[in-house]
């Protein structure tokens, strides 16, 4: 998983699209700073599908 992470073809677990992208530091801190507590599960997630939607 390192070498996938390192290269940037991580797989969604969801739907298995490759089209993913990390969740920067700013995103989570925006989405605490927006939802409060209701963020709590975004801020634990570390990649984003671009194609399902999914954070993962």
């Amino acid at each position: 998983m390192a070498n996938q992470q390192q290269t940037g073809k991580v797989e969604c677990p969801y739907c298995h699209s490759t089209n993913t992208k990390k969740i920067s530091g700013m995103s989570k801190a925006g989405s605490v700073a927006l939802w409060g507590v209701f963020a709590a599960g975004k801020v634990s997630k570390q990649w984003h599908c671009n194609d399902c939607k999914s954070d993962f």
